[in-house]
């Protein structure tokens, strides 16, 4: 026999749920500008400056279909990883050309050394004012292109 206290946290997950649900749905009915897409860099003791092979774009809040309240509202759902990983690979697949685009400017050596190195597992995020910056692995990339190219009808 469920404990009433078991009921309170089904009850709890399905509002958790429904909460997901309608930050999906306030997602699809936006189209975003991505804005400053660039690679993540690093100072080494020697002074020198590499790329890390993450790379990080923005969008503002309210083009992905949310505002401050509702920003509040969601608060936990909203930086889970599922919604935060949803959100970032939907964006990155919907503008992949403007990520190829920066990632060419790469030395080939360097972009086969970075996606070897390490791989995408999850994104970053960070929330100022009205700026949502994600963060990813470039390896994300030729595993989307990858996708892409099996589902073309050779």
């Amino acid at each position: 026999m469920p404990t009433p206290e078991y009921n309170k946290q089904i009850n709890n997950d399905e509002s958790k749920c429904f909460h997901c649900r309608e930050m999906v749905v306030k997602f699809l009915q936006t189209k975003p500008t991505i804005r400053s897409i660039s690679f993540v860099e690093m100072e080494l003791e020697s002074g020198e400056v590499v790329r890390t092979g993450d790379m990080t774009f923005s969008v503002f809040l309210d083009e992905i279909g949310f505002d401050r309240e509702s920003y509040v509202k969601y608060g936990k759902e909203f930086f889970s990883s599922f919604m935060i990983n949803f959100f970032g690979e939907f964006l990155v697949r919907e503008n992949i050309s403007n990520f190829v685009d920066l990632s060419s400017t790469v030395d080939s050596q360097d972009f086969i050394q970075a996606i070897s190195s390490q791989k995408h597992r999850k994104f970053g995020i960070s929330v100022q004012g009205n700026a949502v910056t994600f963060t990813f692995h470039i390896s994300l990339l030729p595993t989307i292109l990858t996708e892409d190219l099996k589902s073309l009808d050779w």
